[in-house]
């Protein structure tokens, strides 16, 4: 779970992400490793939910989809519900708001 949105978090978060790569048993085979980022924050004026990035050239095209990073912004999916009602959001959406939303009301 991250609680801002500082270059410093990101890179930690990348650190793990490669810490786990190297750890594998087979030193020559690379599968795929996904990084989930529960972000606890949004940035204003942008509703986005989620936001997947991939290594990339300058124009979109992908280099390899070994590393994907997944950042979820739970503040956006409270926000949703708030707006569009609880109907609205998406298995996934719900079962995260799940898990931080304190009113256990709002999530039936």
């Amino acid at each position: 779970m991250n609680n801002n949105d500082t270059e410093k978090v990101r890179q930690r978060n990348l650190s793990y992400m490669m810490r786990i790569r190297e750890d594998r048993k087979e030193k020559d085979t690379y599968r795929q490793t996904i990084l989930v980022n529960l972000n606890n924050y949004c940035y204003k004026g942008d509703d986005s939910i989620r936001k997947d990035f991939a290594l990339s050239d300058h124009i979109g095209v992908l280099y390899t989809d070994s590393l994907l990073v997944v950042d979820i912004y739970l503040p956006n999916i409270k926000k949703k519900c708030y707006t569009k009602g609880i109907k609205a959001l998406s298995e996934m959406e719900r079962f995260l708001l799940a898990g931080v939303e304190q009113d256990i009301e709002k999530i039936h």
